[in-house]
């Protein structure tokens, strides 16, 4: 399992969910000033002046944590992954104005109980010094707003009963949240409770067994907020494994609960049971996935293989929605099709091949005039320790510089060993790779040095 937060250290009380935190409460101009706690979430607070307040009215606000329908529709960037440092908080009567004043503001308090870990993780002093953004939205708007949270007026990181939480003035009621996001994927995703998620089919064949007509199928059930690069990390396929597509809707939303997965027979024939159980706490669920896997008979001739298999998703829990979901399996179009229309399969952009083309063209000399510049900021910026093995992943490393370096007793030493690799050894399109992947990291300083660096990188060669 790739974490390095513990659930335990960051929530006390992980267990399965039958419902969400709800507080209403009727407030009036009257009766002063107004705070509005929820005893499940800690440091979770709405403060509201009378001031504020033009007539009696009620507020409920509900605690969603990090599930699934509230979270969609957020913008997808597939090589990053967005940690919710916060619950999403709905706040109602969704819309609802107040009479806003400089002197007088109404406050939203939201928890972010993993700053400590975090703090630690990313060697920051404060959880302000990484990239927060806040994302807001009405119950009807499809997408979400995204603002930078250093870029916004008045917002303050205090702490409350010993966890960390960011102040947030508002002027009306909505839907928010505070994320950031990070090429890191062993950073704890899962830090509240989850009552429901949605999840993502995806299937996979492998070689087929021609003689006795056997083949064995794999069916995923993975949360939808998984990047691309994690799940294919999850499914690990073999080259020769067939991706199949999904012939309805390849998403579905799961509570908690006990359910049967029943395999229907179409153009395969499961050689064991047909029906298994499957049961869901999202709460407890760390991998995020569910995997079964079936060794099948082929039914019909290969080349008739087009629908592979249907399968039931049947609640037999107390689960409030009781309709089964269903999934259906078929063969791709074409192995050339499928190659090149997965969304697994990485595409270059004509950004990238520009940037690229440019590093290119690069000379040593030109390389080490940009790294001489910044060297203090190398030193000051680049997280050596949490970056070995993402360079190494990328190539840009050996087995051997990841040792070498790893071996100095001192950070400043292995600071020092990784620019005099990059200073010797490093080529352009290299460089290139590590401007990027430094704008993929969580602390704003470090992204804000990469940016810098690409953009000395591109401009030395005009």
């Amino acid at each position: 399992m790739d974490k390095v937060l513990k659930e335990d250290d960051v929530i006390a009380d992980l267990s399965s969910i039958d419902k969400y935190p709800q507080v209403t409460k009727l407030c009036k101009p009257d009766d002063g000033d107004q705070i509005i706690t929820v005893a499940q979430v800690p440091g979770l607070q709405l403060t509201i002046p009378s001031q504020c307040l033009t007539d009696d009215v009620t507020i409920t606000l509900t605690v969603y944590y990090w599930d699934s329908p509230y979270r969609c529709g957020l913008p997808s960037q597939d090589d990053t992954n967005l940690i919710n440092l916060s619950p999403i908080v709905r706040l109602e009567p969704d819309g609802y104005q107040f009479n806003c004043q400089q002197s007088n503001k109404v406050m939203l308090q939201l928890p972010i109980p993993s700053a400590d870990e975090l703090c630690q993780k990313f060697d920051i002093n404060n959880i302000g010094e990484l990239a927060l953004q806040l994302a807001q939205r009405n119950q009807l708007d499809a997408k979400w707003h995204i603002e930078i949270v250093a870029d916004l007026p008045d917002i303050t990181i205090t702490k409350a009963n010993d966890i960390s939480c960011i102040l947030i003035p508002i002027c009306h009621f909505s839907d928010r949240f505070v994320f950031f996001r990070t090429i890191y994927s062993k950073v704890t995703r899962f830090l509240f409770r989850s009552y429901q998620q949605e999840v993502i089919a995806v299937g996979y064949l492998s070689s087929i067994d021609v003689a006795q007509s056997m083949v064995n199928l794999t069916l995923y059930l993975i949360r939808s907020d998984f990047n691309d690069a994690r799940i294919n990390r999850i499914v690990h396929g073999s080259s020769q494994d067939i991706k199949l597509s999904c012939g309805r809707n390849n998403k579905a939303i799961l509570e908690n609960g006990l359910y049967k997965i029943i395999f229907d027979l179409y153009g395969l024939q499961c050689k064991h049971t047909l029906e298994r159980d499957l049961k869901i706490d999202w709460s407890d669920n760390v991998e995020g996935y569910h995997q079964y896997d079936y060794h099948c008979v082929i039914l019909n001739s290969i080349d008739q293989l087009r629908r592979v298999a249907d399968f039931e998703i049947k609640p037999i829990g107390n689960q409030k929605n009781q309709n089964s979901e269903y999934i259906t399996l078929e063969m791709p179009p074409s192995a050339s099709s499928e190659s090149s229309s997965s969304p697994l399969t990485p595409t270059t952009t004509q950004t990238d091949q520009a940037s690229a083309n440019t590093a290119n063209n690069i000379s040593v000399n030109q390389l080490q005039q940009v790294l001489d510049n910044n060297s203090e900021e190398f030193s000051r910026y680049v997280p050596v320790d949490a970056m070995l093995s993402i360079l190494k992943r990328k190539k840009i490393l050996d087995d051997r510089d990841v040792t070498n370096i790893g071996n100095k007793q001192h950070k400043q030493d292995r600071i020092d060993s990784l620019f005099e690799i990059f200073h010797k050894h490093l080529s352009g399109i290299d460089l290139l790779t590590f401007c990027q992947l430094l704008q993929k990291q969580g602390k704003r300083s470090t992204q804000e040095f990469g940016r810098k660096l690409e953009t000395e990188l591109t401009q030395s060669t005009s």
